[in-house]
């Protein structure tokens, strides 16, 4: 870990970007085998998990690990409105305004439900097999990302194949950060 680490940090910005992931499904298979596993639960950003991406430069983790591991279940994640936690810098807490309306979010959003988990393998319906088939947009919350409309209102989304990328999708209408639990209260 510490050779891919001066590695990427003696890359050039987009060669460390293209290591980052490929290093990380590396580790995870090491921890996997080492272990002599049957399961693991890998908990991880959208892109880094993802089994597939729209960038051919960028290969995620997901993919890599699809590749090495063909029973690779992936689910992402989603949400309409609310905050997240992200450590970085001087920030902690990013707020988000309802989703955009030609998003995947502002679709999902209008289920009865608060929160739920679709697994795209038991859709039976034919109107929704063909949206999680279409390239739409849905958000794209991480290290990197910006307060809402800052620049603009899709700054913060990536365009891609939800059923390409995913196997399901843990939805929640309003997110909230995770909150730090002291194991001694």
């Amino acid at each position: 870990i510490v050779i891919q680490c001066i590695d990427i940090a003696t890359s050039s910005t987009l060669g460390s970007i293209l290591k980052r992931d490929r290093y990380m499904a590396s580790n995870c298979d090491w921890l996997f085998n080492a272990n002599n596993q049957r399961k693991m639960v890998i908990y991880a950003h959208n892109m880094h998990i993802a089994k597939a991406t729209d960038n051919s430069m960028e290969k995620p983790m997901g993919q890599y690990i699809s590749q090495l591991h063909p029973d690779f279940y992936v689910i992402g994640t989603g949400f309409s409105k609310g905050s997240v936690g992200i450590k970085r810098k001087n920030c902690t807490l990013s707020f988000y305004k309802e989703a955009v309306n030609d998003s995947y979010d502002f679709f999902f959003a209008k289920c009865q439900y608060p929160f739920y988990f679709l697994a795209f393998s038991l859709i039976n319906n034919a109107e929704l097999k063909t949206f999680i088939s279409t390239k739409n947009l849905s958000r794209n919350t991480g290290a990197t990302q910006y307060e809402d409309n800052v620049v603009n209102e899709k700054q913060n989304y990536r365009k891609h194949v939800l059923n390409k990328s995913y196997d399901a999708l843990l939805f929640f209408k309003e997110s909230t950060p995770t909150q730090i639990m002291s194991v001694f209260d």
